[in-house]
């Protein structure tokens, strides 16, 4: 039988919510700030969420940057689509960001517009729209105008940022909120060739905030083991490799703790970084 999630569901859909437990390789889909500050970077990630239950969570993103080191910029794009249920958001954002030197790193500030286009697809409703002449077609979809901003600081050690998402509110009638984030991360040679680098996500959804911290062992720059938390939610263990600094893949599996939960999540993210000699400060977060 045909289902709609529960209500809940619904308002995390309609706000475009989509949680990243690898969030530390992918920061350039929530603060274009950090947009050519890293050099040429490719990400692409999926997520599949509560997989256990029909209509389960999922997102799927892509971005690009490239460095324009001749006008101290940076310029990318982030494609992202989300699902849940009977609703999915699909987003097409524009990166661009300035970047100035700042004592042995750079600062990056971005923009990020960009649209949205929220559907809902009646025929995995338990309703139908038949009869409803309101109603023209089983997919009904909306696209909006969508921007963000954000600054982000980077050096070989210390990144630390503040962004903010959906400042036009779009769909702003089924209260979807500004999303706020704030990042930081810190990477510590504790020798014989292992980093570690505790990081932190903090995000305010409305009223509703969302921490995540992790830390994260790098041994001879190729192999990645780490563990990571999301407040009264999840424990995240996090294995991958790296080949130098050209080539990262990370997976990231969510063990829910909380009842609220309906199951667990498999997130993988794959990076792809070329730096130029001109691209001084390479950033921790990759």
């Amino acid at each position: 039988m045909k289902k709609l999630l529960c209500i809940p569901l619904l308002l995390l859909a309609l706000n475009g919510f989509g949680q990243y437990s690898t969030y530390q390789y992918n920061l350039q889909l929530i603060n274009p700030g950090y947009t050519g500050i890293n050099g040429f970077d490719f990400t692409t990630s999926g997520r599949l969420q509560w997989y256990e239950v029909e209509g389960y969570p999922s997102n799927f993103n892509t971005s690009f940057s490239i460095p324009l080191n001749n006008i101290n910029s940076g310029i990318g794009f982030s494609a992202k689509y989300y699902s849940v249920g009977s609703f999915s958001i699909e987003s097409w954002n524009l990166q661009y960001s300035y970047l100035l030197k700042m004592g042995k790193g750079k600062l990056g500030i971005g923009i990020s517009p960009g649209l949205v286009k929220y559907t809902i697809d009646f025929d995995k409703t338990s309703f139908s729209k038949d009869g409803d002449p309101a109603i023209g077609s089983s997919k009904p979809s909306i696209t909006l105008f969508d921007f963000g901003a954000g600054l982000f600081y980077s050096n070989k050690k210390l990144s630390v940022g503040f962004s903010s998402q959906k400042i036009t509110r779009p769909l702003h009638f089924y209260r979807t909120s500004r999303i706020y984030n704030l990042t930081g991360s810190y990477k510590i040679n504790i020798g014989g060739n292992i980093t570690t680098e505790p990081s932190l996500l903090l995000q305010l959804f409305g009223n509703y905030p969302v921490l995540n911290v992790s830390n994260i062992f790098t041994i001879n720059n190729a192999v990645i083991i780490g563990l990571g938390l999301r407040e009264n939610s999840a424990i995240i263990p996090m294995m991958g490799f790296k080949i130098s600094n050209l080539f990262l893949c990370v997976y990231s599996y969510d063990l829910y703790t909380t009842t609220r939960s309906f199951g667990s999540a498999h997130e993988l993210t794959i990076k792809v970084s070329f730096k130029s000699k001109s691209d001084e400060t390479p950033s921790p977060n990759q």
